[in-house]
């Protein structure tokens, strides 16, 4: 996650894209947790995911809007972070929007 955190400034992701999915596959969903995460790596493996999901949650909504949501305990932290764990290492798969052009 590191070297991938370097690579992405200079537009280099990808070539280290596919060894990344497959450690973050690797790793125990039970260790997942503890792992230091780079947010720009994870919004490059996201893509327009995250975005589509956040246009679908008032959570996200309101920080969207630059507002503050309501706080989440540790459990719903925990869930929100493995589902989008899940969805960046593709061991969760997610539809495109009806009408979305792909």
């Amino acid at each position: 996650m590191h070297l991938a955190g370097e690579l992405l400034p200079l537009g280099r992701l990808a070539s280290v894209r596919d060894t990344l999915v497959c450690d973050m596959r690797a790793v125990p969903p039970q260790m997942r947790p503890y792992l230091l995460l780079h947010i720009g790596v994870m919004e490059a493996l996201l893509g327009d995911e995250i975005i589509t999901e956040a246009r679908d949650d008032e959570r996200a909504e309101d920080l969207l809007r630059g507002g503050d949501p309501e706080p989440m305990s540790d459990d719903e932290r925990n869930e929100v972070g493995a589902f989008w764990y899940s969805v960046a290492c593709g061991e969760i798969l997610v539809k495109a929007a009806p009408g979305a052009q792909c």
